[in-house]
């Protein structure tokens, strides 16, 4: 068993050791287990449902070239995915779905990008990224960090984020950008430096310190710890801010349900209603309930840890309209991606990571992905 795990693997390119245990892998090596598993058995059909979301570009050519080696051999591919470009070039014939309708089947070298995101949603499509707004050079500081450390995953990392800043943090997988907003959140012990919120230093011992002293957290791991998927719409929206719902020992349920029905219908979720489980709702509509239960915290600053993964480019539109109307507000944004057109659509300044150190910040006419895979990756120029 442990060969045949070695084998399948390397063919993947993976480190992974196959003793290790799942619940201590990333995100990214969890994925590389999972299309292990599915290549294990000498199946004919193979459904693969976005399988790239949290690959990199390196990983997503391995996983293409061994698709491409299994239709080879007779074998015939089911990819599920909002990566368009992706699916244009892996791709021979592609279907569109729409409300759980069959509303087109195309030649998916005959068809563009924004054909198949307008049939998606049904409607011809604007800008995907609001206006970028730039931020006063005079505008104040939230959050200041000074040589943030956790270990060997964070080291020495420095950043200010000002009011109103959507700051965007790029690298590739493994960089560390998660780990040094896991470590600000006190969701990971900090090892060295110093965190300040508005100019105080804080000491955060657990998450609860730093939703108190007003930031935010949307995790990048949707479904294993930004929210509950038995629990419904109403329970997960209000769950970080239940303080605010109870009276003595009873939570005022009615004043809960009123809330998450007003962030449903400002998101536009699709859902019965706010007793829904989450585990009937879309990915794109799990992650509109995860952003809501972050703001009903009433947050000066919101770290989004890839926020449009796995979420369709309707919902992926609404988010980005989200994200710029909290900056709006003067609320400070985090925007952690590993999408680099989704860092440079919505920032002007960008903070790129590799090895768990800031390799460097790009801004303005900058933030293009040449430059940042140039810090990203250590090429020099």
């Amino acid at each position: 068993m442990r060969r045949r795990s070695e084998e399948l693997l390397k063919r993947l390119h993976s480190t992974v050791d196959p003793e290790e245990m799942v619940s201590a892998l990333s995100v990214a090596e969890k994925q590389m287990v999972e299309i292990a598993k599915a290549f294990l058995e000498d199946s004919r059909i193979l459904i693969m449902d976005e399988p790239t979301t949290v690959l990199n570009r390196d990983e997503t050519e391995i996983l293409f070239g061994i698709m491409r080696e299994f239709t080879e051999r007779c074998g015939s591919v089911i990819f599920i995915s909002h990566k368009l470009d992706e699916v244009r070039e892996i791709c021979d014939e592609v279907v569109v779905l729409r409300d759980g309708v069959l509303v087109a089947d195309r030649d998916a070298k005959k068809v563009s990008s924004r054909e198949l995101a307008e049939l998606m949603v049904g409607r011809e499509l604007s800008q995907v990224f609001p206006p970028k707004q730039k931020v006063p050079e005079d505008a104040p500081e939230t959050l200041r960090v000074e040589n943030l450390s956790s270990g060997k995953a964070v080291r020495n990392v420095s950043f200010v984020l000002h009011r109103g800043e959507i700051l965007g943090m790029a690298g590739l997988a493994g960089a560390g950008r998660t780990e040094v907003a896991e470590t600000i959140c006190a969701l990971r012990r900090r090892t060295g430096g110093k965190i300040f919120v508005h100019g105080k230093e804080q000491h955060f011992h657990c998450p609860a310190d730093a939703m108190k002293a007003g930031l935010s957290y949307l995790s990048e791991d949707r479904q294993g710890t930004a929210i509950l998927t038995g629990a419904s719409v109403e329970w997960n929206t209000t769950l970080s801010s239940l303080s605010r719902y109870c009276r003595w020992l009873f939570i005022r349920k009615k004043e809960c349900r009123n809330a998450a029905g007003a962030y449903a219908e400002k998101f536009e979720t699709k859902m019965n209603s706010t007793a829904d489980l989450l585990c009937h709702l879309s990915g794109g509509n799990q992650q509109k309930v995860a952003i809501a239960k972050g703001l009903d915290t009433q947050p000066d600053i919101f770290i989004f840890d890839e926020p449009t993964r796995g979420v369709d480019v309707g919902a992926r539109g609404d988010i980005y309209r989200l994200i710029h109307e909290l900056a709006d507000r003067g609320i400070s944004c985090l925007l952690i991606s590993s999408d680099l057109q989704e860092i440079i659509g919505n920032c002007n300044r960008v903070l790129v990571m590799r090895d768990g150190c800031l390799a460097g910040e790009v801004r303005d006419d900058q933030v293009n992905e040449k430059e940042m895979m140039y810090l990203a990756t250590g090429v020099k120029k």
